[in-house]
């Protein structure tokens, strides 16, 4: 079933738009190695260029390239560099698909969410405090981002979005994989950490859980995947955590044992960089401080230069080298997708796999 909603995607309007804010964001090249600096100077035949492809059926995403960024608690994350074609494709549905959702979603969710701050997810703890939920279940999702089941994720986007035609396009890129170190990977769970549309699928698939907790008349406030439980007595608590652990098993996720776990504001914990502690709450975390009328505001930061590690350099340019001619091989229509993957195979020093394009 196809619909209004692709070509509203692809809209002038809407195309215009998310290059404004794709360009603002400016972030590093994909693959392919193209910039916003690239076409900044007359991105209108770009522009026009995608949204044939899109609207012809001929549209592929590349697969992501892959960087690792340091964690604030150690260690590193993996994120998905996507191309600056696919960013912006992935900008115009996030600007037609957010306020579709958002009616869907429920008040104790706040990351990724238009109007919505981790600074209210902390005025949100404190006031549970202040209304006697004195006990706490600290909860966080294992890898959560890399372990939502792409059947449950299917059906989460089928509610939202209807039309086959929109659908299909985002298990594009679904499927899309990413590129590290010679080797393409294409995942058969979780979303690319990085992809612009990644949140708000994130938050689609969590949202049972939100639902979950309210219907049991639990109080959660959750930020993306970590999340409390805000409770009144021993009593409660164990049914929120019985509640949660149901949850999410149904979801195809567990909890992470090491931050998961029954606490207090009396015996103290750290939610999202602050800590709380009787009726006292301080930031941990450098990136975040209260000012003087107690608001929780972000500190400056200095921009993290996105660079992919040494060892992978000089293959990388090879696979770039390759992508450039058989993508624009195959936008020009010449090539089946499947010889194609092929000739990127080839390429690859070490093989990957390629698995056909599926449809959500």
């Amino acid at each position: 079933m196809s619909s209004l909603l692709l070509p509203a995607v692809v809209s002038p309007d809407n195309l215009w738009q998310a290059w404004q804010a794709v360009r603002e964001r400016d972030s590093a090249p994909g693959l392919d190695g193209q910039a916003v600096a690239h076409v900044a100077s007359d991105p209108e035949p770009w522009l026009r260029k995608l949204r044939g492809e899109v609207l012809a059926g001929r549209y592929r995403p590349w697969p992501r390239r892959r960087v690792w960024v340091p964690k604030a608690s150690g260690g590193r994350r993996p994120l998905g560099i996507a191309t600056l074609r696919d960013r912006l494709l992935q900008r115009a549905v996030l600007q037609l698909l957010q306020p579709l959702a958002e009616p869907l979603f429920n008040g104790s969710s706040f990351a990724y969410r238009p109007g919505r701050s981790l600074r209210q997810a902390v005025r949100a703890v404190r006031q549970g405090q202040r209304h006697g939920f004195h006990l706490i279940l600290e909860a966080d999702v294992d890898d959560c981002f890399d372990s939502l089941d792409h059947d449950l994720l299917r059906s989460a986007v089928r509610r939202l979005v209807p039309a086959d035609d929109l659908r299909a396009l985002i298990g594009l890129w679904l499927r899309a994989g990413v590129v590290e170190r010679g080797r393409l990977v294409v995942p058969e769970r979780g979303v690319s950490q990085g992809d612009i549309l990644s949140p708000l699928l994130c938050n689609l698939y969590l949202d049972p859980l939100d639902d979950a907790c309210e219907a049991a008349g639990h109080r959660l406030v959750r930020y993306a995947d970590d999340f409390i439980v805000l409770c009144r007595n021993g009593a409660a608590l164990r049914q929120a955590t019985a509640c949660v652990e149901q949850t999410l098993t149904a979801l195809r996720l567990r909890l992470e044992p090491t931050k998961t776990g029954p606490s207090s504001f009396e015996h103290g914990f750290t939610f999202l960089g602050v800590q709380f502690q009787g009726n006292r709450a301080a930031a941990v975390s450098p990136r975040l401080g209260f000012d003087a009328a107690g608001e929780l505001r972000a500190r400056p930061q200095p921009r993290y230069e996105d660079r992919p590690p040494g060892p992978a350099q000089d293959h990388a340019s090879r696979v770039e080298r390759t992508l450039n001619r058989h993508a624009a091989i195959a936008s020009r229509g010449h090539r089946p997708p499947n010889q194609v993957a092929h000739a990127l195979q080839e390429a690859l020093e070490h093989r990957g796999t390629w698995d056909d394009l599926e449809w959500i």
